[in-house]
């Protein structure tokens, strides 16, 4: 019965060490799920880097069709300027692209890491829900032997006391046969 009960608390045991390592799992996700919302909130900074940079090409680029009007000899010059700087603002709007479908990717990892929580939660649960149900079982079993013991404990003393009334009874017959 020992044995049993030292197996039980051995599995609860064990079931405790995996508790705590899915614990320790789900801390490391989590901080690398608090790393994806940096590079995240980083990005989006950059983002807005790079949007204003846009505004601000963009209004240089209307000041630079105000001097091609106000000065006709200079719009050879200006057409080259102006190319340079739609070839620019084109790169940085596929570096603007290739950002979104970043972030979009990061969002989706992000997405794809919370759903791996919940389900490593949701293991936690059914484990911790196992493990009180194998804790109740053990008490149940710990109560019934204890009750089993008291009981023992009463007959030893009844069958006890009825082998020390029967003793004075031999001894009595015992000592009334030598007279």
């Amino acid at each position: 019965m020992e044995q049993a009960v030292e197996l039980l608390i051995d599995k609860v045991t064990q079931i405790s060490n995996t508790q705590e390592k899915i614990l320790e799992i789900v801390d490391g996700m989590q901080e690398k799920l608090i790393k994806t919302e940096k590079i995240v909130i980083e990005m989006q900074k950059k983002q807005n880097e790079m949007e204003k940079t846009i505004i601000e090409m963009q209004k240089k680029q209307d000041e630079m069709e105000k001097t091609v009007i106000e000065i006709q000899k200079k719009q050879d010059e200006m057409e080259k300027v102006q190319d340079g700087m739609l070839k620019t603002q084109e790169e940085m709007r596929r570096d603007f692209r290739e950002m979104v479908k970043r972030q979009d990717r990061m969002e989706e990892t992000q997405k794809e890491m919370q759903e791996e929580l919940t389900r490593i939660g949701n293991t936690v649960t059914i484990m911790e829900n196992e493990h009180s149900q194998k804790i109740d079982l053990i008490l149940e079993v710990i109560v019934g032997h204890t009750e089993k013991l008291e009981e023992a404990d009463k007959k030893h003393e009844r069958n006890k006391k009825v082998i020390d009334i029967h003793g004075h009874r031999i001894y009595a017959l015992e000592q009334q046969k030598e007279k």
